[in-house]
Formats: C-alpha cells, structure tokens, sequence
C-alpha cells in the first residue's frame, strides 16, 4: 500500500479539496485498492473542524462529498504512516522537513511539483496560495491548481506499484529514480472539470481570524 498525504495550514481548505480529488481519481485510474489518500494541517487551530463552506460548495458542484471531513494536524507520526507528504506552499513543506526523523524528508513534495505548468519552477513559486482570506473566487483558483496536478500524482503513485498496478490502471509504466521530476500522462486518468469562474486569488484579508502559529513556535504560519 503506497500512503499519501496532502497537508496545508488548517486543513478545512486546500488539503481536503486536494484529497478528495485525488482520492476519486485515483480510483477512476483502479489504484483505489493500491494507494491511500489522507490530509492534515500544520496548525492545531482547525482541530475537529469540518471543510470550509466556500471549499465545500466547489466540492460539491463537482461530485464530491466533503461532509465526513474533521480536520487534523500532523504530527511526526505521520512520516512512519506515509510515504508521501504533499506540501501545499514552501512554507508548509519546510515545516514538514524540520518535523521529519532522520532520512525521511525527502518524501516530502510540493503538490504543485507535479504540475507540469509548475514543475520546472523553483520550489519558492510551487505554492498553491490559501484562499481563506479572500472570496469564492480564490477557492475556485485553488481547484484549479488542484486538478492540475493530479495526472501527475496519479501517474508516480502508479509507477511506485510497479508494472501490475499501471496494467490495470491504464498508466503507462516507466521506471523513474526518486528524485526524477514526474510528468503527467493524459492517458493515466480522466480529466476532472475545471471551473469556468474567477481565477484571481482572491486575498483580501478576513477580519477577525489571526493567522495560525507553527507549532513551537512564535513565527505566524505560512499564507
């Protein structure tokens, strides 16, 4: 069993609507048997909370249920129950290296690095930015971003079965050193729709709500 997760600030936004996605395609690529999909946030400050109403309703109108969702953080733990670690900014991605045992940060990834609009941009422009503070239309940037890389996430999740699983998925199976950079296969999986809103990041501030703190520490959490 290959373990992912996508991890973001509170998880209630980014990182629900990115494991849910790709937790369908996954299972329309038949590596749902193969390849689990789970989510977390950095910050403790969402803990229990459900999926933000805003990332609901784009999930929602595109088929996918967010109403089992309670948000959890990420513990050290993690990285002895996954063998991948989505990071959804730079920021989130450093905070999972410096929480991460000895030899094992490397299975943390941008989310965006395998988009192939943004795999060959330096990790510092790879983020996938918080729509919290803004309107519906950051939410609708956000998905996006999200379908975007998800034949790519699908296509290395298959390559780590092996030659079997990408048979039975569709996928075309090329050996790739841990290091390679993935690249997406349309022929891997279905296209997800891709909304036809507002693609402005939406960052207008939203009074009322401070912004988390890394565990630890006194340095306010990453956008």
């Amino acid at each position: 069993m290959y373990r992912i997760a996508v991890v973001c600030t509170g998880n209630i936004c980014r990182s629900p609507m990115a494991e849910l996605a790709l937790e369908r395609e996954l299972d329309r690529a038949g590596l749902a048997s193969s390849v689990e999909v789970d989510s977390g946030g950095i910050s403790d400050e969402e803990h229990g909370n459900p999926v933000d109403p805003r990332a609901a309703r784009v999930l929602e109108r595109e088929g996918l249920d967010p109403s089992g969702h309670s948000a959890r953080q990420v513990t050290p733990q993690w990285f002895q129950d996954h063998d991948l670690l989505l990071a959804m900014t730079p920021e989130h991605a450093r905070a999972l290296r410096a929480m991460a045992p000895e030899g094992a940060q490397d299975r943390v990834r941008l989310y965006r690095s395998f988009d192939p609009q943004a795999a060959d941009l330096p990790e510092s422009e790879q983020g996938v930015a918080d729509p919290w503070y803004g309107g519906a239309e950051g939410f609708e940037s956000t998905w996006e971003m999200v379908v975007d890389a998800l034949p790519g996430i699908v296509e290395h999740a298959a390559n780590r079965q092996g030659p079997e699983a990408c048979r039975t998925s569709s996928c075309t199976w090329t050996p790739r050193s841990p290091s390679a950079t993935p690249r997406a296969s349309p022929s891997c999986i279905s296209s997800p729709s891709r909304s036809t809103g507002p693609t402005s990041s939406g960052s207008t501030g939203a009074p009322g709500r401070a912004r988390p703190r890394w565990p630890g520490s006194s340095r306010r959490c990453c956008p």
